[in-house]
């Protein structure tokens, strides 16, 4: 098989099936189908139409003209494999969420929330990272201005099930990130440490969107209470950083029910970039979480929006009552 060694080097982290060594997608114009081979795999019990570049220069615009022929065939995720790739194209495919694997040792698999890019540097075991709702508790946690908080009072101040909460607090202490102490009878945390906490936490988050969709300015202005402001968008509000970009947010159970309008699954000229959370999105004053911006921007590769948002988690971690 001609994949053996890409199989081989994603089996260290997957159970990987190749289900389709050769798939075929109709319909399909001449030209894409001579710049790509098809396969069909699975990497973690999701199935993925794996799409081998053949050429030599690198076509975004081709590359999300092909997205959009799969998507209207198939409901299966996409993964791009490239022989080699520069760091600049590398970055352009993950600014906008597209998967891919170079080689059989550099693999940005958004839908699993791995990568082990280069210029990441984020080495990410699937497995290890946090549930998305321990990982909602926890921002919801660190947000609270509180130092010493008890375990019976914080499905109160959080809203959240006890069963949910105290679900977070074990995963949460088996990654050593906070820790129950006794106070009598009852179950406290110490959060005074919040940014150690933050610190310790960031290699277990998992990206939190289901996927990326595109609507016009009318349909943002029609649900402006479905959306929130998000990603470089919600941190261009709070920070330095300028950017022309308009990001949004919606809940999964906001999308899949109330949200009636027709939106497109890739980039149009003036559209907005709403991200579909996997789950209720954290908020903090009615925007965005500052934390939960975090995690939307988790596969931003500038340094300088990098930094600011540190800056604004910082001052947001370290304000006073």
């Amino acid at each position: 098989m001609k994949y053996d060694k890409l199989i081989k080097s994603l089996n260290s982290f997957f159970d990987v099936k190749m289900l389709k060594e050769h798939y075929e997608i109709r319909p399909m114009n001449l030209r894409l189908k001579n710049m790509f081979d098809f396969s069909l795999i699975r990497l973690h019990s999701k199935d993925f139409v794996l799409v081998k570049y053949k050429m030599t220069n690198f076509s975004m615009v081709e590359i999300v003209n092909l997205i959009d022929s799969i998507l209207k065939k198939d409901s299966y995720h996409i993964i791009f494999y490239f022989d080699a790739l520069i760091t600049q194209n590398k970055k352009a495919l993950v600014k906008n969420n597209i998967s891919y694997i170079i080689g059989t040792k550099q693999f940005y698999i958004k839908e699993l929330a791995f990568n082990n890019n280069d210029f990441l540097d984020r080495k990410i075991n699937y497995n290890d990272k946090f549930s998305i709702s321990t990982q909602n508790i926890l921002i919801e946690i660190l947000s609270l201005k509180e130092n010493i908080i008890y375990q019976k009072d914080l499905s109160i101040i959080l809203k959240e099930d006890k069963v949910y909460i105290s679900r977070a607090l074990t995963e949460l202490e088996d990654k050593s990130i906070l820790k129950r102490n006794m106070d009598g009878n009852k179950y406290y945390i110490d959060i005074e440490n919040k940014m150690d906490i933050w610190k310790a936490s960031k290699k277990y988050f998992k990206y939190p969107v289901s996927k990326l969709v595109y609507v016009n300015e009318n349909t943002y202005l029609n649900n402006l209470n479905l959306f929130i402001l998000s990603g470089i968008t919600a941190l261009s509000k709070i920070s330095f950083v300028n950017s022309d970009e308009n990001v949004l947010a919606i809940d999964w159970n906001d999308f899949k029910h109330k949200f009636k309008y027709d939106y497109m699954p890739y980039p149009f000229r003036n559209s907005y970039t709403v991200e579909v959370w996997k789950s209720n999105i954290p908020r903090y004053g009615g925007q965005m979480n500052p934390l939960a911006i975090y995690l939307s921007l988790m596969n931003e590769v500038d340094e300088r929006v990098e930094e600011y948002l540190e800056i604004e988690i910082n001052k947001f971690l370290q304000r006073r009552r």
